[in-house]
C-alpha cells in the first residue's frame, strides 16, 4: 500500500516525515491553498529521499513542466478542472495523479477521459480546490470498476486504520494523508503519523 503525506511546508519536518514508513511526499503549489508554496521557498527544492509529488490547480503544463526540473519532481498531482488535454500534455512530462471527487457520475463514468494519468486521487466532492480534510462514505468507491490504480483521500484520520485495511477494491493502491495528522497547516504531527503507519502495517 502506497502511503503519501501530503502539504508539506518545512523542511525539518518534511525529513521527519520521511524517516517513516511513507513512499511519497506532496508539495503544493496552488497559490490560494493554506499550505502554498511559492516558487522561490527552497522547502520543495531539498533533497528529500522520497518519491515527491508536485500538486498543482488548473497550472498551464509547460510552467509545470519547468518546476519539476527545479524541484525534482517525479509525479504531478493535478487538483483542478484540467480537461483530458491538459492531463495528456502533463502525462508526457511527468506521471499524473489525477484528484477528482468522489460521485456516482465521476466513478462510474468521469473517469474514463482521463485514461492518460497514472494515478487517480478520489477525494471528498468539494466546492472549492484541493482538500476538504472531511470524509466520505467509502462504500461508493464500489461504483469505480477502472483498472487505473487510485488513492484514497478525504479526511483520513489516526482512527481509520481498520477501515483502510478492510478495502479490497482490486485497484486500492493507497491513501494520501494530510490535515488530520497536522500541528498546524502545513507541519505534521510526526508521532501520530508513526502510530497510525504502525497500527495500519499490523497483520
Amino acid at each position: 500500500m502506497l502511503i503519501k503525506v501530503c502539504g508539506i511546508c518545512n523542511e525539518e519536518n518534511g525529513m521527519e516525515v520521511c524517516q517513516l514508513p511513507v513512499d511519497m511526499i506532496g508539495f503544493n503549489f496552488y497559490s490560494k491553498s493554506v499550505r502554498f508554496l511559492s516558487l522561490d521557498s527552497s522547502i520543495a527544492f531539498g533533497n528529500f529521499p522520497k518519491i515527491k509529488v508536485g500538486i498543482f490547480v488548473d497550472e498551464d503544463p509547460a510552467l509545470i513542466g519547468d518546476i519539476c526540473q527545479w524541484a525534482s519532481l517525479a509525479y504531478v498531482q493535478l487538483h483542478g478542472n484540467e480537461t483530458p488535454a491538459m492531463v495528456r500534455r502533463t502525462a508526457a512530462l511527468r506521471p499524473v495523479i489525477q484528484a477528482m471527487p468522489a460521485t456516482e457520475k465521476t466513478l462510474k463514468e468521469d473517469w474514463k477521459k482521463y485514461t492518460d494519468c497514472s494515478y487517480f486521487l478520489f477525494d471528498t466532492p468539494t466546492s472549492g480546490f484541493g482538500g476538504s480534510g472531511k470524509k466520505y462514505n467509502w462504500s461508493m468507491l464500489e461504483h469505480y470498476q477502472g483498472d487505473i490504480p487510485f488513492l484514497l483521500s478525504g479526511g483520513i484520520g489516526p482512527e481509520d486504520y481498520e477501515s483502510i485495511r478492510q478495502i479490497a477494491h482490486p485497484s486500492f493502491a493507497g491513501i494520501d494523508l494530510n490535515s488530520r495528522f497536522e500541528i498546524f497547516a502545513g507541519v505534521k504531527d510526526v508521532f501520530l503519523l508513526s502510530q497510525f503507519l504502525k497500527s495500519l502495517k499490523q497483520s
